[in-house]
């Protein structure tokens, strides 16, 4: 066993340098490393008052290990007596800390059910109590359509518990996917299986909940500033004197414990807990290895928890006050400019508005707009926005961070040619080292959003934390090397959003829309060819084949010749899926339950998503995709010169995400979208010229979104003909 602890020590204390043993021995006032291999007691190594040391009172119902305790069956560690000294002591400081390492055994579903309102309560994985309706604190697991943790702090009247469930403190909890249960993920085990769990409560009445993710990364999981309200009195003030520590149920007797039922899963609503005396047993056991528990009467900091990570946070700067600042035109037109590209409005003593102003007297404006888009909040709150609004079907600025907006984001921080972002293999991350966010290729990046939504609720600057990395896709076991990575095109956000459920015409749709700055009815052509539209389009809607020709074919002869290249994509079970890693299943029922992915069963279409082939019986004539290679069909009348094509077919996304690139309306709708970012408004159609230089240079600049930026922002047009 020690061959797997010690990595696991080393793991955590690299990240997290300040919380070694040594610390926590100092600063516990109680400590279990669970040093001991065998016996009934477990020791405080804590250098804090008197050891309050703990009994096991079945020990037979455990294993213990070099560093850890496995609790395998319902049993009952406890202080012999009071737990005075955390009690004293917390009451005299104010404020606390708990932190414990664990590894579940089983999910918490199985003993106590779906978590109802006022009936059932947590499973006690550490607790302070005199038993399960008098707590002084608790951290607990339980269900509420997801495994999760919970952690009430009696503060100074908040506990309320009249009968189980009770009110249950407004108590910090984790979120889906946060908590580890390695028995429900076994098609992908986490690297880490043992979670570190920290909760401090402040004396300004602010509770965090911190999480390790399944590789080990620490971050904060949770803020509350609610539900833990001292009042008028002090915090703690009513504690139970009586309490006891116990580690993996409540404070009770092991006769009770023994004795009491070990479902609690009955316990759903009034009725069946009158039924079912045991419902309020004095017992809510736990099973699972502990290989630390640590109760601090401080709060831990969030650089003692999460050391250099912690100064990741966006910070505002303080600017001095300069009364001798000689307020001039090219002075206001600097703030003008600054505030543009950052978001934010600075005084014009701010030293960086000098600083421009003495660019712009220079005749360089550029430089000018260069000393801004330096600035954090420049890619935090303008570049973000702009991104964001071309990741989501909406086209809202108001979405999560994602993995589509991280990429834009360090694309325009890096300087990388923004043609690269529609078809190479790159995605940004948030560096592990850096940013305490759930990092977890798996579970936190591939199969959900945790990863950027963290990077967001923590307010992390991404100009500090962003890095490149190659994209990768789940195969419904491990994550592996995306087959056909193809930038912006093939992130989890962007496959969320339009290819999820429908026949993947939408991916053709918006990529025209967000890339081209071109809708669908723009390059609509009812005179292309139809021998490219699929078989579930009618060729006599209502009757009429003359409709047909007249409406249907205009939009589906443009997106049926395209939808090929995104013949091996689908997004389903939270993640996208790719033909050639995931498993393939007859039907989409068997697909949505999660089993692989459906696959056409057409002759030669080996690869190809069944939804691009289905309703085939509606025009059995039309075209049967058997590859991702597709056809240009917008080169025709006025659509050839608009686009100025480079690419008439292709194979695979990735050479469509180039043709996308090469067209000439790609950097003229970059200009268009960076003018409406910057400009505030839409620009006019006697801006065109403007639009049509400063796409050149664009190009010119070998596709430099930055200096795209700083070129509107400073043209007259931009700035109101200053």
């Amino acid at each position: 066993m020690i061959k797997i602890i010690l990595p696991m020590l080393f793991l955590y204390s690299a990240a997290e340098a300040q919380m070694d043993m040594a610390f926590r021995r100092a600063n516990a006032i109680a400590l279990y490393e669970f040093l001991d291999t065998s016996g009934a007691i477990i020791k405080d190594t804590s250098s804090q008052g008197t050891p309050l040391d703990l009994t096991i009172a079945d020990p037979s119902a455990v294993l213990r290990g070099s560093g850890y305790i496995d609790i395998q069956t319902r049993n009952l560690i406890s202080s012999a007596g009071p737990a005075t000294k955390i009690i004293d002591a917390c009451k005299a400081s104010g404020e606390m800390s708990i932190e414990t390492w664990i590894e579940n055994n089983e999910p918490a579903q199985l003993s106590v059910g779906e978590y109802p309102a006022n009936t059932a309560q947590p499973n006690r994985i550490i607790s302070l109590s005199s038993g399960l309706l008098k707590n002084n604190f608790s951290i607990g697991q339980f269900y509420d359509n997801a495994e999760l943790y919970y952690s009430s702090i009696n503060t100074s009247g908040n506990e309320t518990m009249s009968k189980p469930g009770g009110s249950l403190n407004n108590p910090i909890m984790s979120t889906k996917n946060q908590i580890i249960v390695p028995s429900l993920e076994t098609n992908s085990s986490p690297a880490v299986p043992s979670q570190r769990v920290i909760v401090t409560l402040s004396k300004d009445e602010v509770a965090r909940l911190y999480l390790s993710d399944r590789d080990g990364n620490l971050s904060k999981a949770a803020q509350m500033a609610t539900g833990f309200s001292k009042g008028t009195a002090a915090f703690f003030n009513n504690w139970y004197t009586d309490a006891k520590l116990t580690i993996g149920n409540v404070s009770t007797t092991i006769t009770e414990v023994k004795n009491a039922t070990g479902d609690f899963t009955t316990c759903t609503d009034a009725a069946s807990i009158a039924k079912n005396p045991a419902c309020a047993a004095n017992s809510r056991y736990w099973k699972g290895k502990v290989r630390l528990v640590a109760i601090y009467c401080k709060t831990l900091s969030e650089n003692d928890i999460l050391g250099a990570r912690s100064a990741a946070q966006i910070t505002n700067k303080v600017i001095a006050v300069d009364p001798a600042v000689k307020v001039t035109d090219s002075l206001k037109k600097a703030q003008d400019i600054f505030q543009r590209l950052t978001g934010v409005k600075t005084p014009l003593y701010d030293p960086v508005l000098v600083a421009m102003e003495k660019k712009l007297s220079s005749n360089d404006p550029i430089g000018a707009a260069a000393l801004a888009t330096a600035d954090s909040r420049f890619y935090n709150i303008t570049v973000r926005d702009f991104a964001s609004k071309m990741s989501n079907r909406a086209e809202s600025i108001t979405v999560p961070l994602n993995d589509f907006t991280a990429t834009v984001v360090g694309a325009v921080r890096d300087e990388i040619n923004a043609q690269r972002l529609l078809w190479d293999n790159l995605v940004y991350v948030a560096d592990p080292t850096k940013a305490s966010v759930p990092s977890s290729t798996v579970s936190d990046i591939l199969r959900s959003n945790n990863h950027y939504e963290s990077l967001d609720t923590q307010r992390i600057d991404l100009s500090k934390v962003l890095i490149p990395s190659t994209q990768k896709v789940y195969n419904g076991t491990k994550a592996v090397d995306m087959p056909t990575p193809a930038g912006l095109l093939t992130t989890r956000q962007w496959m969320s959003a339009h290819a999820i459920a429908g026949t993947n015409r939408r991916l053709v749709e918006f990529s025209f829309r967000e890339f081209l700055c071109t809708p669908l009815e723009k390059v609509a052509d009812s005179t292309g060819p139809d021998n490219v539209v699929g078989r579930d389009i009618d060729r006599f809607p209502g009757g009429s084949h003359t409709k047909f020709t007249t409406t249907c074919r205009a939009c589906h002869t443009i997106m049926d010749g395209f939808r090929p290249a995104f013949g091996y994509f689908t997004f389903n079970s939270d993640y996208v899926m790719h033909s050639f890693t995931s498993p393939a299943v007859k039907t989409q029922e068997d697909e949505d339950k999660g089993l692989g992915m459906w696959k056409s069963e057409d002759a030669g279409a080996t690869y190809v998503h069944g939804k691009l082939n289905k309703n085939a019986t509606v025009f059995p004539g039309g075209r049967v995709t058997v590859d991702d290679n597709w056809v240009n069909d917008a080169v025709y009348g006025a659509n050839l010169p608009y686009f100025n094509w480079k690419r008439m077919s292709g194979k695979g996304i990735q050479e469509f995400g180039k043709m996308l690139s090469e067209s000439k309306q790609f950097p003229l709708c970059m200009a268009s979208r960076v003018y409406t970012s910057v400009c505030k408004r839409a620009p006019a159609s006697s801006e065109d010229a403007l639009l049509a230089a400063a796409s050149t240079e664009f190009v010119a600049k070998n596709y430099n979104l930055k200096f795209l930026f700083q070129k509107i922002v400073t043209s007259k047009e931009c700035l109101g003909g200053n």
